[in-house]
């Protein structure tokens, strides 16, 4: 499995490819790339050591991820003159969705309603800017442009109904508010792109070290109330009990982690458990 870190500086670098409509044998692809050249770019950008640490990534990447893929479907990334198109998938966007959710800046904001034929003033919370969400589109190298990022951010809308719009129309790069969806992810169940990023990030911001009871060592374990912690402060549910049971239920289909003695289902408390893969 590869980091989500690695993730989204590899696809960064990638995104910097030149895309174009290219011929071959007579036959137009729209808007594809040359693997050999996306090879060449993440190599010069320092975050492989070889190209074939780039083709191996890049294979990975694009099997988890669903973000890359051939014109036709019949090869794997490879370092060779053949084409491939950016695609951005549920996981693609669940990931980004919940980059903007921890980034952006967020206020109560009010505006003149008509509720019932009266005009009233409405509270509307965790309201952004259509620039600040673009601002941080643009701060993880994903876009290449602002313009780039607004066509990402409203499939990130489409895929995870991320916000509702407050001011204006369609989201754009400007100062209109745009609320986030308190009970977006709440659907998660529904969403298997949801479920794989809610590991993700478990594995990812969870303390894994090696843990002491009674005298005995658990080596490469991480407490249950950490991974609640991620559960809840990343949006995907509203209380403790609720990380709890979201848990359980994306545990019994993924098979992401154990209690350290099979003893018990995740809980909020100081049980160690450790990843299975």
């Amino acid at each position: 499995m590869v980091e989500l870190d690695e993730c989204m500086k590899y696809i960064s670098a990638l995104r910097r490819v030149e895309v174009k409509d290219r011929i071959w044998c007579l036959k137009k692809f729209e808007q594809c790339f040359v693997g050999k050249d996306a090879v060449d770019l993440v190599l010069s950008s320092g975050i492989v050591e070889s190209r074939d640490d780039a083709v191996r990534i890049g294979r990975k990447i694009a099997a988890e991820y669903k973000c890359v893929e051939h014109v036709t479907g019949e090869h794997e990334f490879e370092d060779d003159f053949l084409f491939y198109r950016f695609t951005q998938s549920l996981a693609i966007s669940s990931i980004l969705g919940d980059i903007i959710r921890s980034r952006v800046k967020v206020n109560d904001c009010s505006k003149l309603e008509t509720v019932g034929g009266e005009l009233r003033v409405i509270i509307h919370k965790l309201c952004f800017t259509g620039s600040d969400a673009v601002d941080v589109i643009l701060s993880t190298g994903y876009a290449i442009s602002r313009a780039d990022a607004v066509q990402i951010i409203r499939k990130i809308n489409i895929d995870c109904h991320l916000f509702n719009v407050v001011t204006g129309n369609a989201f754009d790069d400007d100062a209109n508010l745009y609320t986030q969806q308190v009970n977006a992810k709440r659907s998660w169940s529904r969403n298997a792109a949801a479920k794989h990023s809610l590991a993700k990030l478990i594995q990812n911001k969870v303390t894994v070290k090696d843990h002491r009871y009674h005298g005995k060592k658990f080596k490469e374990t991480f407490l249950g109330s950490d991974a609640v912690d991620v559960t809840v402060s990343s949006g995907y549910a509203e209380s403790r009990d609720e990380a709890i049971q979201t848990l359980r239920l994306m545990n019994v289909e993924l098979d992401l982690f154990e209690h350290v003695s099979n003893e018990h289902d995740i809980e909020d408390s100081e049980l160690f458990y450790r990843f299975k893969h």
